[in-house]
């Protein structure tokens, strides 16, 4: 036989609902705080440079070419050097008519991003200097595919594109759960995505991590697992609302928590044991992607449970008083 007890929920999440407010706001303020003193990192793909592309008939290691070129003159000219190893020609199994390639390339290629501008490079003959530090430390024979520019414009571009993901993503979201559930159900979620997205966003720029394109698409795959959560909470809120009507809201709301604790703590380990994993074992490349996810992992989880519901709770009661208000006034 259930108990009363247990039809209110072992452990009291509402309860909780002050120190939950107080922890958001103290995390948002220092995260706003943060973006506002420090700004954001932002990376090559927002600020502009230089990309090569180069073929090495030699198997070598995105480090060794990352810590080359970190500890070689060019430093001072390139700036923030990102280096990503892709599948040679002869992996993928085609050649590209574009590079014009005679034959099936073996060895290993990279793509080398840098900040240095078009000016920078063409003025201080950076790439034969580059490829002139290939050839001092014996990297072997090597080729070079291609080199692209990308100017602040497009930086600024790409950027603005990146924004208006988001807040596309955010408003497809709260139409959504405002059609599946109650407006008052998007609202709280939208809140519950924005707390996720603010507070990950502030730790970068305390951290002064990169921000790229690959942190943008972290940022949209949090928002996603974050959701997820939430619909199921609030899913569970709508059951019981049904089921419990004998029960205070606050009451029914506490029980859904209860009821879905299993279930989020759950996925949220099983979650973080594979971004953990990309974190420590995934390499430079993936490091920050990897740090963003698992932020967003922990803050979203803490978000279904101490923000999305306390919103619900708070609502229901304001709008009863606003109602009895009313009803007061005609009497």
């Amino acid at each position: 036989m259930t108990s009363k007890h247990d039809e209110k929920g072992k452990f009291n999440f509402i309860g909780k609902m002050k120190t939950g407010y107080l922890i958001s706001g103290i995390a948002i303020l220092l995260s706003i705080g943060a973006l506002f003193t420090m700004g954001l990192n932002y990376g090559i793909d927002f600020k502009g440079g230089s990309i090569f592309h180069y073929h090495f008939d030699n198997d070598l290691t995105e480090d060794s070419v990352r810590t080359l070129i970190n500890k070689s003159a060019l430093k001072a000219e390139f700036g923030e050097v990102v280096v990503q190893r892709v599948l040679a020609q002869a992996d993928l199994g085609l050649v590209k008519e574009d590079l014009k390639l005679e034959k099936e390339s073996t060895g290993c290629e990279f793509i080398i991003h840098t900040e240095a501008s078009k000016e920078v490079i063409e003025a201080e003959d950076v790439e034969p200097k580059l490829e002139a530090l290939f050839r001092s430390a014996a990297l072997g024979s090597f080729e070079k595919y291609k080199r692209e520019f990308i100017g602040p414009t497009v930086g600024a571009s790409l950027r603005s594109k990146a924004i208006l993901a988001l807040a596309i993503a955010i408003l497809g979201i709260l139409l959504y759960i405002s059609l599946r559930f109650e407006f008052v159900h998007a609202v709280a979620a939208v809140c519950a995505l924005l707390h996720d997205s603010v507070i990950v966003m502030g730790i970068f720029a305390i951290l002064q991590k990169e921000v790229n394109l690959g942190i943008m698409a972290a940022l949209l795959t949090i928002i996603g697992y974050s959701l997820n959560d939430s619909i199921v909470i609030l899913d569970r809120i709508r059951e019981n609302t049904r089921l419990k009507g004998r029960l205070a809201y606050d009451q029914r709301v506490n029980l859904s928590l209860n009821q879905s604790l299993t279930r989020t703590i759950n996925t949220s380990v099983t979650t973080l044991l594979a971004v953990t994993s990309l974190l420590f074992l995934g390499g430079v490349v993936i490091h920050d992607f990897a740090l963003a996810m698992t932020i967003g992992v922990f803050v979203g989880t803490y978000s279904s449970m101490f923000v999305v519901s306390p919103i619900l709770v708070s609502w229901y009661y304001k709008e009863h008083e606003k109602a009895a208000r009313v009803m007061a006034e005609v009497e």
